[in-house]
């Protein structure tokens, strides 16, 4: 995932990118509205499809787990392997959503926003200046860091607020 931002680096633009048209993932049935952007798309679809799917591999080892009690009170001596694989596979889900929910969602966004924070202070430049550097800004920089701040915030606590920004 590091690429990403190695590529967002060089062609900031590309997190705003919209989808043309709707696209669809083959596997868990997953269909990404027309217009919704990277971020959006992960955010408000695959993320919640990723939750699903860790509840159905708990679900999944509790059952394995029903069978085989109910098996050895009826006299059968059995014992599967699978709720140990399919723990290591939830295991694995849990920590890559943590991973994409604590870091990488926060910096995505983090990273489509200073776009929007170099325009802000340059149309509120009194030359409307070009330099991003410039620091005779008509909003100081504790205030655009404030605003910022405050979106980027909404979309750990609250990212539904977010929503039709993104999607």
């Amino acid at each position: 995932m590091a690429n990403v931002f190695e590529i967002l680096d060089k062609y900031p633009a590309m997190a705003w990118e919209r989808l043309k048209a709707p696209f669809k993932v083959h596997g868990p049935s997953l269909v990404y509205p027309q217009g919704a952007t990277a971020l959006g798309m992960l955010v408000f679809y695959s993320m919640p499809t990723r939750h699903k799917t860790n509840m159905e591999f708990v679900e999944r080892g509790d059952n394995i787990l029903k069978m085989q009690k109910s098996m050895q009170r009826a006299g059968h001596s059995v014992y599967f392997v699978h709720p140990v694989t399919v723990e290591a596979d939830r295991q694995k889900n849990i920590d890559l959503v943590t991973y994409i929910n604590i870091e990488f969602i926060p910096k995505m966004f983090t990273t489509m926003l200073r776009p929007m924070q170099v325009a802000l202070a340059m149309a509120n430049h009194k030359r409307l200046g070009t330099n991003e550097g410039c620091c005779a800004k008509g909003l100081s920089s504790d205030v655009l860091d404030t605003i910022f701040n405050g979106l980027v915030r909404a979309i750990i606590e609250s990212p539904a607020a977010v929503k039709e920004m993104l999607c």
